[in-house]
């Protein structure tokens, strides 16, 4: 049996952010007092990760604590709460909001439970295997405290009144080791969890939680959070806080499966009651101190109400009857499964609706093969999870491929939603067989979208829904295309049981790997498509940001056994790891994350993390 370390889609890099927002418009009652003394401050705990191949990371975090200069331990968290690090691809989301003393902050700790852990990863043809957790020395892992320092250089200090960020970065990717041997996987969990207070191109935020009240005049809700799995208690002492949304006039409500707009869809909201469960995503306005929402879901259209719920992508349709790939499965009464497939039955009762559109115009006939939905319905069958479905939201979709075509746009299409294309089956999606959809020349239609910098085999990222079933060509419609000089590139190697020889070149300016001792895993991610190193004519020059406010600025990581040093200042990363490298110490691995620029083979990286041997 044939032992290969896991590859493919880019790698998952979860986040917990830490944003520390002393904002009167954002907060209303915090977790721990209905408002601040003059010695307290506001502290809002979110979490986010970045596209891999987990399809699953689900651990217990029982503890997360805040530790002051003095000693003092204050804990953020009330309750041990379920968190799945691999769904959070696209957004950070809201996970508490705590009062907290003011003063020096010299790190965190934070305390996760893999007892019940649920780690699935996906082989080389997509398909998912629950992984057993281990630590670095072989031993099954329960519990794990994992103690954080900030940015490495000085305390962090938390004062009323002043808006600050931290971000606590769990690197999955650095974090664990994945091995698959066939049909089992093995996961050797070894954690880098790091702290930066620099907050760069954030994502969308979430909030989920409870409506605690309503203020049409000054166009703005009160939610009680609620987050992930947690299932809300109307009469539940220990909160997770409370913040206020914003909205404006071009938020977009789904409020008990109808949609709405603007002032409509805030009177609607304003007619539901009380502890009515409410799902917000939008922004930080950081200028107006505030969270505004870009769409809220409300009522019966949320988790929280009186009917199963399916979240995942349609991988092939026949007739009403459609089956979803990768399912989470969040029953009626608060329990959760993921299921890798779950067959869909439709009717002309089952109300559609699309993210984003408020024009109510959908059905059935819309949904096609590769569209993400979210389901809401009863299971009718518990052994094989068939589910009956009352209401469909088709979800922003992503696809993942190269460039085949220009104008118009076609795509060697290699995933959509991190799935790998070779498990849908198009049949029926075209107007006539000879018309379904051909992953391999994947038609879009992007409008008056401008394709100026798309050049042949260049990686593309593409976000929209997928045509009506059964009216391709196009496949496709775009809302946007990300053309591969404008994203977020992962560069990934391992150098297996440790290289001396790991870098070429390191200097002041930048670094340059020697990959002639890496191991299985040296290649460079964009949106899902993954580059082999070696296939470049030359090992990338690994540089920090020359340009701008944040020339040599970033987050730069050295792990070395359970010391994590984290800088912020890539000259003082360059200094540290120069004195560690005493020609004895092998490089285990070097992972960096930024943007790639494919004419000078240069990675200008916002994040370096450099793994050293014990």
């Amino acid at each position: 049996m044939n032992t290969e370390k896991l590859s493919g889609f880019s790698r998952w890099l979860a986040v917990l952010t830490i944003v520390t927002l002393a904002f009167s418009g954002l907060y209303g009652c915090s977790g721990s007092s209905s408002s601040s003394s003059e010695g307290d401050a506001e502290l809002v705990i979110s979490l986010t990760d970045a596209e891999g191949d987990f399809l699953s990371y689900t651990v217990d975090v029982l503890s997360l604590k805040m530790l002051k200069s003095n000693g003092a331990q204050v804990e953020t968290l009330p309750l041990t709460t379920r968190l799945d690090f691999a769904r959070y691809v696209e957004v950070t989301e809201f996970l508490t909001a705590a009062t907290v003393p003011s003063g020096h902050y010299t790190g965190a700790q934070i305390v996760l439970d893999f007892s019940n852990a649920e780690i699935i990863v996906q082989d080389a043809d997509g398909n998912p295997i629950t992984a057993t957790v281990q630590d670095a020395d072989g031993n099954p892992v329960t519990q794990m405290t994992v103690d954080v320092t900030f940015n490495g250089e000085s305390d962090f200090v938390i004062a009323p009144g002043i808006p600050a960020h931290i971000t606590l970065d769990f690197d999955l990717d650095a974090s664990n080791a994945v091995v698959v041997n066939g049909s089992d996987a093995t996961v050797v969990v070894s954690p880098v969890l790091v702290a930066d207070t620099l907050v760069e191109e954030p994502k969308p935020h979430r909030l989920r939680g409870l409506l605690a009240g309503v203020n049409q005049a000054e166009e703005s809700f009160a939610v009680r959070m609620r987050p992930f799995r947690h299932r809300p208690a109307r009469n539940e002492t220990r909160r997770f806080g409370r913040l206020n949304v914003h909205v404006v006039e071009r938020t977009v409500y789904e409020i008990d499966g109808r949609m709405y707009a603007g002032d409509e869809g805030l009177q609607q909201l304003a007619q539901l009651p009380l502890a009515s469960a409410v799902v917000a995503r939008g922004a930080l306005d950081i200028g107006q101190r505030r969270f505004v929402a870009a769409e809220v879901y409300a009522g019966s259209s949320v988790p929280w109400g009186d009917r199963d719920i399916v979240s995942g992508n349609v991988i092939a349709r026949s007739g009403d009857s459609i089956t979803v790939r990768g399912a989470t499965l969040v029953r009626a009464n608060g329990s959760f499964a993921f299921n890798d497939n779950v067959t869909i039955s439709l009717a002309d009762t089952t109300t559609v609706v699309k993210q984003g559109d408020a024009s109510n115009s959908h059905s059935i006939a819309d949904i096609s093969v590769g569209q993400r939905i979210t389901a809401l319905g009863r299971v009718t069958d518990n052994s094989t999870l068939a589910m009956d479905a009352a209401h469909v939201r088709m979800l922003y979709t992503n696809i993942g491929g190269t460039v085949v075509a220009a104008g118009p746009l076609a795509v060697d299409l290699q995933g959509i939603d991190l799935r790998r294309v070779s498990l849908f089956d198009f049949s029926g999606t075209g107007v006539d067989p000879a018309s379904d959809a051909d992953p391999d020349y994947y038609e879009v239609d992007t409008a008056s979208l401008s394709l100026a910098n798309l050049q042949l085999g260049d990686p593309v990222k593409v976000r929209g829904h997928v045509t009506p079933f059964g009216s391709a060509p196009e496949d496709f419609s775009a809302q946007t295309v990300l053309d591969a000089q404008n994203m977020r590139a992962q560069l990934v190697t391992g150098f297996g049981e440790g290289s001396v020889n790991a870098f070429a070149d390191l200097s002041e300016t930048g670094m340059l790997l020697d990959l002639n001792e890496a191991g299985e895993r040296h290649h460079l991610y964009r949106a899902g498509i993954s580059t082999d190193l070696l296939s470049l004519p030359a090992s990338p020059l690994i540089t920090p940001r020359t340009s701008g406010d944040n020339a040599g600025k970033g987050l730069f990581v050295i792990s070395q056994g359970q010391a994590v040093r984290v800088y912020t200042r890539y000259s003082d990363f360059y200094t540290a790891l120069s004195g560690l490298l005493d020609g004895n110490t092998p490089v285990l691995g070097v992972h960096a994350s930024g943007r790639y620029d494919s004419n000078l083979n240069q990675l200008k990286a916002a994040k370096i993390t450099v793994k050293l041997a014990r």
